[in-house]
């Protein structure tokens, strides 16, 4: 048995790096075809998509020929723009009856014009929709459940038609800032939001006849989208983050926070039937929730852009995503999910005093559609012997399924603690690095014996190759062996069982590509910690 005296002054600051390990081939997001185009043969980027009745997707693409259409669910595409030389797709939208309902935009030679055309047979062809002002830039178009045609536009307002795109009548809020109206929601029943660029959100009880500003607990500006979900609840997304109403936008809660200051914007958010949501961030990429906010996962693996414009659900129930490089459709690969700020990545475990012991909690949860394997949860680097995960084995998660992992903290040397939690599985998230930070400080003279209940024994040391270690416990436990280079650097990990009284031999096997040198041997049992130097002759 190992005695140690020691005198402690110290103070301590630690951290965990928790590294997720992917490999290549499981992919969130598969490319479909990119849509043909004479002018710009690069990839396209998608501004919307609207799947038809029919299960035909429409998206609208901003150059190119705008509108593109395919009945092969993306494996090609056609040009489908009502309009020649009208090659920005800005919006769709679909009344009762069906019809489809497109705006295009024209801004070569200087002129900035719109256009809007009518479809009645699953946009095969469009009629003309004439009479909507085409120097009228526009930002949001819905049709209504009765009917009414909304068009928010960039500088003259709300346009609003009753009878289908045939005559438009001019609607103005009591604002000197009025003109800027970046996106409209139809929440049923007549109600109408509209999200304005600066002065927060207006709302009409009557499909727009009559509009209040809408006085909530909180300033929201710079709306840049809005939706709702089946339960009636509001969702905005600003150029700061997400937030939610469950009382019409009296009160609204923050769901997710851009983290810049305003300094990216929410493109998207989109909800789907089974409650996931979706948000896109310009620059950031795209993000995942299954927990009404309470963690976020960052879901473009497999795209190659981090500027995501759009999403829609397909008949089969794929989800589908315009980017600035094409549109994408989800693969039923898992997606790991950890429940920490997506924009910090990190868990404060906050202040700690010796001889203290703390543990962190995290929770993973796979928000994919496949079996999610984690094969293995390892603790390596410098102070790998300060932590323990638990459990360490390997584990399985269904869809939607969650797994509490917890890390302990027992400091076994003064000074700062580094180590990482290297976990490999079969996601489709993309590699996460997640700190869990803490603080112990103090004064403590003590005099510890500190008994380790078992002996250690190196042979031969050297090694021209791989050694042993011998190991006899007073306990029956399981135990973790981790071999660490002089930079702290793991090599080879093992778990063992070891019998009370009965010598245990473990060998070492160092790869071959490991380098010769020093090497310590730590040795793990229950709560104790001890190690033993070895050196491999190479």
């Amino acid at each position: 048995m190992n005695i140690v005296s020691t005198y402690l002054r110290y103070c301590v600051v630690f951290g965990i790096v928790v590294l997720i390990s992917t490999p290549l081939s499981a992919q969130y997001w598969e490319k479909l075809a990119t849509p043909p185009s004479a002018h710009y043969p690069a990839a396209l980027p998608v501004a919307k998509i609207l799947i038809t009745s029919k299960g035909t997707y429409l998206c609208a693409t901003q150059t190119g020929s705008g509108v593109y259409r395919s009945t092969n669910r993306g494996t090609s595409w056609i040009t489908a723009s009502p309009y020649a030389n009208y090659d920005h797709g800005l919006a769709f939208c679909v009344n009762p009856a069906g019809d489809i309902f497109v705006a295009t935009n024209n801004a070569n030679g200087g002129n900035d014009l719109t256009k809007i055309g009518r479809s009645k047979d699953d946009g095969v062809s469009y009629q003309n929709v004439p009479s909507y002002p085409q120097n009228a830039t526009l930002n949001s178009m819905i049709c209504t459940s009765n009917g009414t045609i909304l068009i928010g536009t960039n500088n003259d307002g709300i346009y609003r038609s009753k009878d289908d795109g045939a005559t438009w009548s001019l609607l103005k809020f009591k604002s000197p800032s009025d003109s800027a109206t970046s996106c409209l929601l139809d929440a049923g029943n007549g109600t109408i939001y509209a999200g304005t660029k600066q002065d927060g959100i207006y709302v009409s009880k009557d499909y727009g006849d009559t509009w209040n500003l809408l006085f909530a607990d909180i300033y929201l500006s710079d709306i840049k989208c809005m939706t709702s979900d089946k339960a009636g609840n509001i969702y905005v997304g600003t150029a700061f983050g997400v937030y939610k109403s469950s009382d019409g936008g009296k009160i609204w809660n923050e769901l997710f926070s851009t983290g810049n200051s305003g300094s990216s914007q929410v493109s998207f958010i989109f909800v789907s039937p089974q409650g996931r949501i979706f948000v896109g961030v310009i620059g950031s990429g795209a993000y995942c929730t299954i927990d009404n906010g309470k963690s976020w996962t960052k879901i473009n693996s497999g795209t190659i852009t981090n500027n995501v414009n759009t999403m829609a659900i397909d008949s089969t129930g794929k989800f589908l995503m315009g980017t600035a490089n094409d549109i994408y459709r989800n693969t039923d690969a898992a997606v790991l999910s950890v429940n920490v700020d997506v924009n910090t990545l990190e868990v404060n475990l906050g202040d700690i005093t010796y001889p203290e012991q703390k543990d962190s909690i995290i929770s993973i949860t796979n928000i994919g559609d496949a079996t999610l394997e984690v094969a293995k949860l390892v603790i390596k680097g410098l102070s790998a012997a300060s932590f323990q995960v638990i459990p360490s084995d390997a584990f399985s998660l269904e869809a939607s399924q969650s797994k509490n992992i917890t890390i302990h903290c027992k400091p076994v040397k003064n000074g700062d603690l580094e180590a990482s939690l290297e976990f490999t599985s079969n996601t489709a998230g993309e590699t996460t690095a997640i700190s869990i930070i803490g603080f112990s400080s103090g004064v403590n003279k003590v005099e510890e014996l500190r008994t380790v209940p078992f002996t250690l024994e190196s042979f031969p040391n050297p090694s021209a190759d791989n050694g042993m270690i011998k190991v006899v416990s007073e306990t029956t436990a399981k135990g973790m062996l981790n071999i660490v280079n002089i930079l702290g650097v793991s090599v080879y990990s093992h778990e063992f069982s070891v019998e009370a009284g009965s010598p245990l031999l473990l060998r070492c096997d160092i790869p071959s590509e490991a380098a010769g040198g020093l090497y310590q041997a730590i040795i793990t049992i229950g709560q104790h910690t001890s190690s033993i130097p070895m050196t491999i002759v190479r």
